[in-house]
């Protein structure tokens, strides 16, 4: 079943395309696009479960060994010949190796042979690549968003661009999909710049709106100074490296040796740039500043961005070169240091916050920051490990918050809801105690007090309407 993850992100992609080119034209009800963007990442993600299940359990399970869909790749840029520029002083410095003599290479089904510096064959696959990593996040991905997209039917009831919002969030579960899922550092470049491209979409998606126009364009161009410390990264990978594979990348990075802390190898350069990416896309400081405004776009929107995509890509690049991280004692030390700051910062902001999403949002960010700590030093089973129950109870909290805020009258402004919305405040409790790693009981016991939007922020007519049903 492995053999057909390429499925895994077609479908919604293929889901994208029909409601954003059909919805508008035959005027298409919502129920019918709803069930075109719920059905679709339903499929991918239980694709993705009988995919994972016959990979690691499987009578031809391949676990631990990547699975990379060869068989259905084809050439999407090919590269031809290319000399490797970069590492050739450090590997003949170790006795020899790859850069101390010729390099025979095959094209065309000839040999040709090439003197130093290096070269290699650069033809960049479009493949998809299944391991335990990528494994872990097309789990998080398909099923947190799939929970997230059917919550996000009865929240955008009544919009007149249902069509549109669900065009948008199924291309942006298809870029997160490529990303996680793509064999190699290009594949996962144009995941990267697609869930910055539609979370501009979607921040912006109320674009009549100055403050969601405004915080639309500071997250796509925060995105963009990391993004171009990522691509200069890439381009360093391809020139020591000579190929953007990760199999082969890690596999040639191992046998290069440890820079010691205080010293600026190449490996700590590309790592430099590699984290500057991260620092943009999972919003740690300096380049934090763009999430708590992305708060503007839809509740399922701040969910989709928080839990199951956007922020966690940057997570799962630094793991994924986890490799060459750990050849840089340096920039072990840089990512620990801002991973420990920004936790404890983004936690002070977050107490002084009087609107319950822009809470959560900091949140996310130390959160995060902690998720860095531990790759920082070295832990990064537990900086994934935490990425995935982040992603359970974040999406939780943001979905349990735009119930409440939907439901009276749109407001973010926070009070005492116990009493008018009881159910809304015993899940935002359950939520918190799970952030807050709290065991709760749901029975016999009390639970803590908690603030939620209250309808004292929307005026008397509000409060009368909640008092009157909830008979207080």
């Amino acid at each position: 079943m492995y053999r057909y993850i390429w499925l895994v992100p077609l479908l919604p992609l293929a889901g994208a395309a029909v409601n954003g080119i059909f919805g508008r034209w035959f005027r298409f009800p919502e129920k019918l696009v709803g069930g075109i963007a719920v059905g679709t990442v339903a499929l991918s993600f239980l694709i993705s479960l009988a995919a994972i299940y016959s990979y690691g359990f499987g009578g031809n399970s391949l676990w631990p060994n990547p699975y990379v869909s060869t068989q259905t790749a084809f050439t999407w840029i090919p590269g031809g010949a290319v000399k490797q520029t970069l590492g050739e002083p450090t590997r003949r410095g170790m006795g020899g190796g790859v850069g101390s003599g010729e390099t025979t290479i095959s094209i065309a089904n000839q040999s040709l042979t090439l003197t130093p510096p290096r070269g290699s064959l650069l033809n960049v696959e479009w493949s998809y690549q299944l391991d335990p990593l990528s494994s872990i996040f097309m789990l998080i991905v398909s099923g947190v968003g799939l929970c997230i997209f059917v919550f996000a039917t009865g929240y955008m009831h009544g919009d007149p661009g249902f069509y549109r919002f669900f065009a948008y969030m199924g291309l942006f579960m298809f870029s997160m999909l490529v990303l996680v899922m793509g064999s190699n550092f290009v594949m996962m470049f144009v995941g990267w710049e697609g869930v910055g491209l539609c979370s501009y979409l979607l921040i912006g998606y109320y674009f009549n709106r100055a403050e969601a126009a405004n915080a639309s364009r500071k997250a796509f161009i925060t995105n963009r100074i990391g993004d171009f410390g990522f691509i200069l990264a890439i381009f360093g990978i391809i020139a020591t490296f000579g190929t953007a594979q990760y199999a082969s990348v890690v596999q040639q990075a191992a046998s290069y040796p440890i820079e010691a802390l205080g010293h600026w190898g190449l490996l700590s350069w590309i790592a430099l740039g590699l984290m500057i990416g991260a620092c943009g896309k999972s919003a740690q400081f300096p380049l934090h500043v763009w999430l708590p405004d992305a708060m503007a776009g839809p509740t399922p929107v701040s969910a989709l961005i928080h839990a199951a995509t956007m922020v966690t890509a940057g997570l799962y690049m630094l793991t994924r070169t986890n490799v060459i991280f750990q050849h840089s004692q340096t920039m072990m030390l840089v990512v620990a240091i801002i991973g420990a700051f920004t936790a404890i910062f983004a936690a002070t902001i977050g107490i002084t916050q009087n609107d319950i999403k822009k809470v959560l949002a900091y949140s996310t960010v130390s959160q995060l920051g902690f998720m860095f700590l531990a790759c920082g030093v070295g832990a990064f089973v537990i900086g994934v490990f935490h990425v995935m129950t982040h992603a359970f109870f974040k999406a939780l909290m943001f979905l349990g918050a735009g119930s409440v805020i939907n439901g009276i009258c749109g407001s973010t402004c926070p009070g005492p809801i116990s009493r008018l919305w009881p159910v809304g405040w015993r899940s935002a409790a359950s939520f918190r105690s799970a952030v807050s790693g709290r065991k709760m009981k749901f029975s016999g016991g009390r639970l803590p007090p908690i603030t939620f939007p209250s309808a004292g922020c929307c005026g008397s007519s509000a409060l009368s309407r909640l008092r009157a049903r909830h008979s207080i």
